[in-house]
């Protein structure tokens, strides 16, 4: 007897054990069945492409914010503090989305800032964000800054922007090729090295650079490396 109810109770749950199991199973298929679908909704969130008008407002978000920096970093350019200036100056080149406002502000700067670190990281910056937006209406201006400015690291500065614009024309060339004599060594070996990255355009400049090169030092080495790009 105690046998007979040891193995009904036995067999009661084994049968509720299996009908739980079955119940769990059609539950995890039911909530399987569920994600699937629930998942083609969620597919287009991450696949989607970005929408126009979600990419003016991207844009237009970026303008809001950069030209509210600017008018920041403006107002810093006119610090009496020259660490200010010279932070404005070179902070001002991250601001692409309103270069067309910023590159006047940095011409200003150059052009009139009694300060020669100022005026270089300026000059850095124009050179870049005029690099960025391929603007050749800016090159008559960095030969002005070139043959006239009188700190060597903003005629340095100058070399870079025309040498980022590649854009050889003979103005250009001529400028560069002036710079091979500047009494400033840094100066002439930019010159050199930009000269290279002109290549045949600066077939010009062969007899000049070959002299520096004749000279050693920091200058020889530049003009070599530019002969042999030249040359190529």
């Amino acid at each position: 007897m105690v046998f007979d109810n040891l193995n009904k109770e036995f067999l009661c749950f084994f049968i509720l054990a299996t009908c739980s199991a079955l119940l769990a199973l059609e539950g995890g298929a039911v909530f399987a069945q569920k994600s699937v679908n629930n998942s083609s909704s969620s597919i287009p969130f991450v696949t989607e492409e970005i929408s126009p008008d979600q990419t003016n407002s991207r844009h237009s978000n970026m303008v809001f914010l950069q030209r509210r920096k600017l008018k920041v970093l403006e107002k810093d350019l006119e610090s009496k503090d020259v660490s200010s200036r010279m932070f404005a100056a070179a902070e001002i080149k991250r601001l692409m989305f309103v270069s067309a406002e910023a590159k006047p502000i940095l011409v200003k700067v150059i052009s009139k800032d009694e300060n020669g670190s100022v005026r270089a990281n300026a000059t850095y910056s124009l050179g870049f964000l005029a690099s960025v937006d391929k603007d050749a209406s800016m090159l008559p201006f960095f030969i002005q800054t070139l043959q006239n400015d009188m700190y060597a690291n903003t005629r340095v500065r100058a070399i870079g922007a025309l040498g980022r614009m590649k854009l050889w024309t003979p103005p250009v060339i001529d400028v560069l090729a002036n710079a091979l004599d500047d009494r400033d060594t840094q100066v002439r070996a930019s010159a050199a090295l930009v000269l290279g990255e002109a290549g045949e355009a600066a077939q010009q400049t062969i007899p000049a650079l070959e002299s520096m090169k004749a000279q050693g030092g920091y200058v020889g080495e530049a003009a070599d490396k530019a002969l042999r790009k030249i040359r190529r």
